[in-house]
């Protein structure tokens, strides 16, 4: 069939806007998003639709995320950026794409405006509004109910021949007969369709894919593109087939009830980990433990729809320096996770056993056991784990040089009875300077926010080392001396084989175990080649009566 559309057939995708705590932009991570989608495979980017909050931003805001978006596609290597006008006014639609045009842009979204429907009449006077004044921009139409109707596909023909440059539909509908129109009626279009629609609407024409769920993997999102543009039926209906289930899977875990912005965010945040899921007021964000569960069911049933992360990146990099601490997604595999419990449980019962009081740690009751330390020195098992290369090209980047084993050990929280930890921070116990010495925190069973999850406080790595005294607890016995700031912990909830990597001088604690569901976690921890004892304090942790 001949492609006689005005806009390349690609796959289209949005890129949300991280909030910081008092209410502004993440400049960092929003230009990292950015660079990331862009080398993941996925250069054809916009910002301001519904799912990059276009509607809810002041001017002063909207201009500051064009600048940074037109700034940071150009550096990325991406395609022209595309602006989303989105409005309640004409007015500010058309002031908006005059500002835009002058910072050199000139692509552009928009949708009709909704403070009621608009007739037949009043949709044509938008397009021509918008069109006819900027002669020298192209434009996206946004067709979505929210705005109080549809343009329908007779409508965008006759629109097609009025404004030349009128090039393209994005319609996120699944209505077979809206979407046969729209490729037999307006051709000159290129109609852009979510996952769902783009199923129905590859077999009838040239069409575009308009990536939501598929956009947490570029590479497979162009592959089902591929697979329509060709003809490929069989891994059309294939990958059509997992995604219903990877969209099924996000409903499921947040609910269907949020603005488009919030399922957005979780997808963005399987790709980077620090990725803020708050929305501006006054709308409802997605839940932490709903991205957890997500997540995790990804990696049981749809694990080819999870980004495919090697190394350290950026991502992981910028978050550790500047919290102290990151959630890494599936560090481990569930595969992997269910042979280090398998290992961890005959451990528990040959090897234990005979070990030193120095190397296991029981709970209360003398029975189920709370830490084993040193294992890499008992089972050759745990010391492979720790050796692997993935995980050595990981921590050498953040500890900054060659990265040695510490230690691997378990923190176990049984049911009913796993007992807390006091606030503290590691080097403490390690004694290290420079402290380029981190702890990988692997989850073997999920960490929710009820059965004793790690609390951790974002950035106190860099004010050093606090006052520490002995906290009387068998297996912690250091906790800090002072005060410190609770207000804002970061929590530490996660999916089995999730890991959290913390610096040494991170405060952190947590709270007993007091639910059915026990906690365990696998820890892995190093140090740069490079770092000393610090015999000073190596004498406070040796002679713990005197406070650091």
């Amino acid at each position: 069939m001949q492609d006689l559309a005005r806009y390349p057939q690609t796959v289209l995708g949005t890129v949300c806007l991280p909030w910081q705590a008092d209410g502004t932009l993440d400049d960092t991570i929003f230009a990292r998003t950015i660079t990331n989608l862009v080398a993941a495979g996925l250069p054809d980017l916009y910002i301001f639709g519904t799912a990059g909050e276009g509607y809810a931003v002041t001017e002063t805001v909207f201009r500051h995320v064009v600048r940074l978006f037109a700034k940071t596609m150009q550096d990325a290597g991406g395609a022209p950026p595309m602006v989303g006008v989105v409005s309640l006014s004409l007015a500010t639609m058309i002031e908006r794409i005059a500002f835009c045009e002058d910072q050199g842009i000139r692509s552009f979204q928009f949708s009709l405006p909704n403070w009621k429907a608009t007739s037949d009449v009043e949709m044509r006077r938008v397009f021509a509004a918008i069109c006819d004044r900027f002669p020298d921009s192209k434009f996206l139409h946004y067709n979505l109910m929210r705005s109080g109707r549809l343009v329908r596909p007779h409508d965008y023909a006759e629109l097609a021949e009025l404004h030349p440059n009128l090039v393209a539909t994005k319609y996120g509908g699944g209505e077979p007969v809206m979407i046969s129109g729209l490729l037999t009626l307006a051709p000159k279009l290129r109609h852009f369709f979510t996952e769902p629609g783009y199923f129905l609407g590859a077999p009838l024409g040239p069409c575009g894919l308009l990536a939501s769920t598929a956009s947490s993997h570029p590479k497979r999102a162009r592959e089902y593109l591929h697979a329509g543009a060709t003809g490929n039926s069989q891994r059309l209906c294939e990958l059509y087939r997992e995604l219903c289930g990877v969209l099924n899977a996000l409903l499921f875990a947040v609910g269907t009830n949020l603005i488009d912005g919030a399922y957005d965010k979780v997808i963005h945040k399987l790709s980077e980990p620090d990725f803020p899921l708050a929305l501006l007021p006054p709308y409802e964000a997605a839940p932490e433990a709903a991205f957890v569960q997500y997540r995790a069911t990804l990696e049981a049933e749809y694990p080819d729809w999870l980004p495919h992360n090697t190394g350290c990146s950026q991502a992981i990099q910028d978050c550790y320096q500047r919290d102290g601490v990151v959630r890494v997604n599936s560090f481990f595999s569930l595969p992997e996770v269910a042979a280090i419990r398998e290992r961890l449980h005959h451990y528990t019962r040959t090897i234990a056993p005979s070990l030193p009081a120095t190397d296991v740690v029981f709970e209360a009751d003398g029975v189920a056991v709370r830490n084993l330390w040193r294992m890499e020195q008992h089972d050759p098992f745990f010391a492979e784990i720790a050796a692997r290369p993935a995980v050595r090209r990981l921590v050498a980047t953040l500890v900054h040089g060659n990265p040695e084993l510490i230690a691997v050990e378990t923190f176990n929280k049984p049911a009913r009875i796993g007992s807390g930890v006091p606030p503290h921070q590691d080097n403490a116990y390690f004694c290290q300077s420079p402290p380029d010495v981190l702890t990988i925190w692997v989850a073997l069973d999920a960490a929710t926010d009820q059965n004793g999850p790690i609390y951790y406080i974002r950035g106190s790595h860099a004010g050093g080392m606090l006052p520490h005294q002995p906290s009387g607890i068998q297996g912690n016995s250091m906790g800090i001396a002072v005060g410190f700031d609770k207000s804002d912990p970061f929590i530490g909830t996660l999916a089995p084989g999730d890991a959290l990597i913390h610096h040494c001088q991170t405060i952190h604690y947590s709270s007993p175990n007091k639910t059915d569901h026990p906690r365990c976690g696998l820890l892995m921890v190093f140090r740069g080649s490079h770092t000393q004892a610090d015999q000073a304090l190596r004498d406070l942790y040796t002679s713990p009566t005197k406070a650091v």
